[in-house]
């Protein structure tokens, strides 16, 4: 029963996240909606030196990933504090504390592994646009094919993801 429910979870997610769709020239360019954008650039701002913080976090019960895109849209790329160290220098802690849509668990080591380029998704579904405004990227319901593709390793079909009720 709770393998459904992360199933209905990731497939609603996955086709009611909307990223806008924009055309420059003869390319296509997904790209996060104004608000999020707005947010992320509004996180940027916050993370520069200069601001005189001393350490931004998000905290936050969404599964999707729709902040994650943002971010890395303007150069942020999200912390989720789990057992992988973050390489990149300009990072924010996104502390998703429900799961995500793009975390599963590594079969033989049980370590989460996420996916993190999700631009690289982005990418792939412009391809197949042809006139629409709004898309989503389809990447609860085919996480386990991605990482398999993309790093080689093998998860759990079941997304790192904590319904409601549990």
């Amino acid at each position: 029963m709770l393998e459904s429910f992360k199933r209905v979870i990731a497939y609603t997610i996955d086709a009611t996240t909307e990223f806008d769709v924009v055309r420059q020239n003869r390319s296509v360019e997904i790209r996060s909606t104004l608000n999020y954008l707005r947010f992320a650039w509004l996180i940027q701002l916050l993370l520069d030196h200069r601001s005189g913080l001393n350490g931004v976090s998000i905290i936050t019960f969404n599964y999707d990933i729709a902040l994650d895109f943002a971010l890395r849209t303007r150069g942020v790329s999200p912390d989720y504090c789990l057992s992988v160290k973050h390489a990149e220098p300009v990072h924010i802690k996104l502390l998703k504390l429900h799961g995500s849509v793009n975390w599963g668990r590594q079969t033989e080591s049980r370590d989460i592994v996420f996916l993190e380029r999700l631009e690289h998704i982005a990418t792939t579904q412009a391809q197949h646009i042809s006139n629409e405004e709004k898309t989503n990227l389809p990447v609860g319901i085919d996480l386990s094919a991605i990482i398999k593709d993309q790093f080689r390793i093998d998860i759990d079909p079941s997304l790192v993801i904590v319904p409601p009720g549990f």
